[in-house]
């Protein structure tokens, strides 16, 4: 259990510091510091994650849209 909560925390740490840009309106999955899933639907996300059987539990996030504009 320890051991997850340590690997959840370094993804974190990694999706602090990445370039989201290109997923904007998606949902991303993170795991050893890199994302290695994306879609627009969450549940067809946790289906592409189950079929990859992790060790571990990645970290999902959505990442909002781009619509900013900044003055």
């Amino acid at each position: 259990m320890e051991k997850h909560i340590m690997s959840l925390d370094s993804n974190h740490k990694a999706f602090l510091d990445m370039e989201l840009t290109p997923y904007s309106g998606e949902w991303i999955a993170i795991s050893g510091g890199q994302i290695i899933a994306h879609d627009k639907n969450f549940l067809e996300l946790v289906t592409t994650i189950d079929q990859m059987r992790l060790p571990e539990p990645p970290l999902f996030a959505s990442v909002p849209k781009c619509d900013l504009l900044l003055f």
